[in-house]
């Protein structure tokens, strides 16, 4: 199947914040309900074993992702770690609760974080869960490259691929949208309004569900990206599936060699 570079509404700059921010909480809602994730700290304790420091930057984060979970299992393995969430739109309501619920080790940027250019002062491991197919070629190679150029590990992480059968799954997300609406926490009524009344989050979930699958790299891809990296020789790098949790994830993982 070809790679075809659409559009997800929610990345273009003119589609509503608080639209914006009901879609990053249904993600955020799913990831933690489904435990995507499972398989993930392992990843993150052998990529911050070539970090400069036990400290994850996030980026692409939208409504913190599967980190809120993921953080407490990180720790139990490397007490000092610690997460910093960015985003390019930072949902600001979001990393707000997630603040308000004290959890050890984790924070947030409340500035628009590109995830191409990482400010020197953000130093630490990267990541980028179900969030690098938004971006085109010349910008996902920017993402590897900016990490390489900074000496910092990376980890990229999906849970779909570029295939029919996905392609599939992803047809019937406005089901799923109107069946977990009304548990995902905290209520709004907006959000009911947008589900129920007037359907844009079930048809905004569905056009931009379709478009990450056919916009999702395969792993040939990300291995011609790497072979093209400046200094990425000094890199250790894995491109697999890990299917030990509820779920197949799919990863890149990029660590400095010595």
């Amino acid at each position: 199947m070809k790679r075809y570079q659409l559009v997800e509404l929610e990345d273009l700059s003119w589609f509503p914040n608080h639209l914006r921010d009901y879609i990053t909480d249904f993600l955020r809602f799913v990831v933690e309900q489904m435990d995507f994730y499972a398989a993930i700290p392992a990843l993150v304790l052998r990529g911050l074993g070539g970090s400069h420091s036990p400290h994850v930057v996030d980026l692409a984060s939208g409504g913190g992702g599967g980190w809120p979970s993921l953080i407490g299992r990180v720790r139990e393995a490397s007490p000092d770690a610690s997460v910093t969430l960015t985003d390019r739109y930072p949902n600001l309501q979001a990393f707000d609760r997630l603040a308000a619920r004290g959890i050890a080790g984790l924070a947030f940027c409340p500035e628009s974080i590109s995830a191409t250019e990482v400010p020197a002062s953000l130093k630490g491991m990267r990541t980028l869960f179900l969030s690098f197919h938004h971006f085109p070629p010349k910008l996902a190679q920017g993402i590897l490259q900016d990490a390489v150029a900074g000496g910092e590990a990376i980890l990229i992480v999906e849970i779909q691929t570029r295939s029919f059968g996905d392609l599939m799954k992803h047809m019937l997300s406005p089901v799923a949208v109107l069946i977990a609406t009304p548990f995902i926490r905290p209520f709004r009524l907006g959000r009911l309004f947008y589900t129920y009344i007037v359907p844009v989050l079930p048809l905004v979930l569905w056009w931009d569900g379709v478009v990450s699958v056919l916009r999702s790299y395969r792993a040939k891809e990300l291995k011609a990206m790497v072979g093209r990296l400046e200094g990425g020789q000094g890199y250790a790098w894995e491109i697999a599936t890990d299917d030990s949790g509820r779920a197949p994830v799919h990863y890149l993982l990029g660590v400095p060699k010595g």
